[in-house]
């Protein structure tokens, strides 16, 4: 079998000016058999700016089972491995962003870029780096919204394109400021469009989880007895703004959170009542770090920490938390720096 890389390598760097007829035929027959095989994966690139280098480059689901290295020489790096199947890959450059490339077996990919500017690297080879291409390239200046926007209206123009469930989930799933709404839309196109796709019905596990704890989507239900021995529960807070906010002693900063707690309290004259939700695991450190009985917040704690139930449902993973849910039980913002809710109308 002719070896792909040397083919490429070959009809790249030479040049034929004045071609037989008889010699053009084979050239023909042999550009045809330099073709990527079944079972291989061929990716070039070559790059403006840089000389030498090492990329890193790996598979994100298992397209292969180790880091390998692309070494690039004089601007350029050619690479083959195996492939059986569809995966992704992911190049790292030495300032540690990435290109992600999307791969089918028997691919040819050609990457073109510049080292001063590797967000519009242009990859060609199949339609879904080439739509990747065309997301990236429209998002010159790189913010977050214009991110999003593009996002967005890509994954609804071309929603059986596996590049769009790479954006719902970067852009979408990985930030908590997102409206669940506004991604439970996206994931219905998606889901519509790629009922039998197994990355795309996970989605749905991980939407769940994610969108628990997101501005828009309503407060899961809770039925608590702080320390005082009274309940407090969604519904009784029923059409009255509250803060549930999660902490736990060992954090350091506890007694400054409750005491900024009961400032915002005291300045809306109590028309928002807070909820401490301690994640303590000893009795000792609640009784010592909690907020004391002059701020006026009640406590509650099952000692789980992290695998209480409550937590477990809002995936929470960090401290602080503090959740602002309003009168109609939907959650209205999140923070993890208290002093962000300073000067809130309530």
């Amino acid at each position: 079998m002719i070896d792909t890389r040397l083919c490429h390598r070959y009809f790249r760097r030479c040049k034929f000016p004045f071609v037989g007829a008889s010699l053009a035929v084979v050239l023909s027959f042999v550009m045809f058999s330099c073709g990527t095989p079944q079972g291989k994966l061929c990716i070039e690139g070559e790059y403006k700016g840089i000389n030498q280098a090492d990329f890193l480059i790996l598979s994100t689901d298992g397209g292969m089972d180790h880091v390998d290295t692309l070494h690039l020489r004089n601007g350029e790096f050619e690479y083959l491995c195996d492939l059986s199947y569809d995966a992704t890959f992911s190049i790292v450059y030495p300032n540690n962003t990435n290109l992600i490339i999307w791969a089918h077996s028997g691919d040819d990919i050609s990457i073109d870029g510049d080292a001063q500017e590797l967000w519009k690297v242009k990859v060609k080879g199949n339609k879904e780096n080439e739509l990747y291409t065309e997301f990236r390239q429209q998002c010159e200046e790189n913010d977050l919204v214009s991110l999003r926007n593009t996002a967005a209206r890509i994954i609804r123009q071309h929603p059986e394109n596996a590049v769009s469930v790479h954006l719902l989930t970067q852009y979408f799933l990985m930030s908590d400021d997102v409206p669940a709404d506004s991604i439970n839309r996206l994931y219905d196109v998606l889901s519509q469009a790629q009922p039998e796709s197994p990355k795309v019905a996970a989605l749905a596990g991980i939407i769940r989880h994610s969108t628990a704890l997101r501005k828009g989507a309503p407060m899961p239900s809770f039925d608590v007895v702080t320390a005082d021995s009274t309940h407090h529960s969604l519904a009784s807070y029923k059409g009255s703004p509250f803060i549930l906010y999660f902490w736990a002693g060992w954090q350091g900063n506890a007694y400054v959170l409750h005491r900024e707690l009961a400032t915002i309290k005291e300045q809306s004259n109590d028309s928002v009542k807070v909820l401490g939700y301690s994640l303590d695991v000893d009795s000792l450190s609640l009784r010592i770090n909690g907020p004391s009985s002059q701020t006026g917040i009640p406590t509650y704690c099952d000692y789980k920490g992290f695998n209480s139930p409550l937590v477990g449902k809002l995936g929470i993973t960090s401290l602080p938390r503090i959740i602002l849910v309003g009168g109609d039980g939907k959650i209205q913002r999140i923070e993890s720096d208290v002093t962000k809710l300073k000067g809130y109308r309530f």
